[in-house]
């Protein structure tokens, strides 16, 4: 008999998917196979994975030779065996690049082609649409991610990096520890420092109490009722920094 000649193969995917190919020719002698993948790829083996880097729809055939027995060449031809989808390109802009925390709000819009769905991630927040506002919470620096797909399923991201510079600072002029529950600790209120350290001295230029987390405050245990002078050093997430320095008063 002649050889008998078949295939199996990946039918669709996207561009720079894998597309598996599998022969099932039988003959009563051996034989040699050649592949012709559409795209101007050849193969001899039985079984190959093709990527392919243009979309389109691809004809596929296998052919089956023998030298002995029945000596034949059979072609098996697979016109649109493969269809290969595009994929998308994200592109986004996400402006000011930089903007103060003053008035953090920045425009993301949206330049990405072949894109029917969107999800674009911000710290915990996540939007799905294409344009949009969005004002950060918070002096740092965040990327934005953009998750963007085809109607294939075809997906692409790309990333942009937004600064929030700019800080706040406010230091309290008195605390009083005496154990009622109210205004106990001294700390000043800080927003926008990507880099902190505070220094409280006595009188005498003791240190007191020192530390390099905003949200830390002094409690003043074993200090006189009297007056205490600070320093703060903050840098913002942008070029700048600053130092300040002041005094108040532990009243007990």
């Amino acid at each position: 008999p002649y050889p008998e000649v078949d295939f199996i193969n990946g039918s669709l995917a996207c561009v720079g998917a894998e597309f598996p190919f599998a022969s099932l020719a039988t003959a009563w002698t051996p034989m040699s196979l050649e592949w012709n993948l559409g795209d101007g790829t050849t193969s001899m083996d039985s079984a190959l994975v093709h990527t392919y880097s243009q979309a389109g729809t691809y004809t596929v055939s296998l052919t089956a030779t023998t030298t002995t027995g029945c000596i034949a060449s059979i072609t098996h031809t697979d016109p649109g065996a493969v269809e290969v989808y595009p994929m998308p390109v994200a592109a986004f802009t996400a402006l000011p690049e930089e903007v103060s925390l003053l008035d953090p709000r920045i425009t993301v819009e949206d330049y990405s082609s072949l894109a029917v769905e969107w999800e674009y991630s911000i710290g915990e927040a996540v939007v799905n649409e294409p344009r949009f506002e969005y004002e950060f919470p918070e002096a740092g620096q965040y990327v934005i991610k953009q998750w963007v797909a085809t109607e294939h399923g075809c997906a692409d991201s790309t990333t942009r990096l937004v600064i929030v510079s700019d800080h706040l600072f406010y230091a309290p002029t008195a605390f009083t520890p005496d154990g009622d529950g109210h205004n106990e600790v001294w700390r000043p209120i800080v927003t926008g420092a990507r880099e902190y350290e505070l220094v409280i001295v006595d009188r005498w230029g003791h240190l007191v109490f020192r530390t390099t987390d905003p949200k830390e405050g002094w409690s003043g245990d074993g200090s006189p009722q009297s007056i205490f002078v600070y320093t703060a050093r903050i840098k913002e997430w942008g070029s700048f920094a600053k130092e300040y320095t002041g005094h108040f008063s532990l009243l007990r």
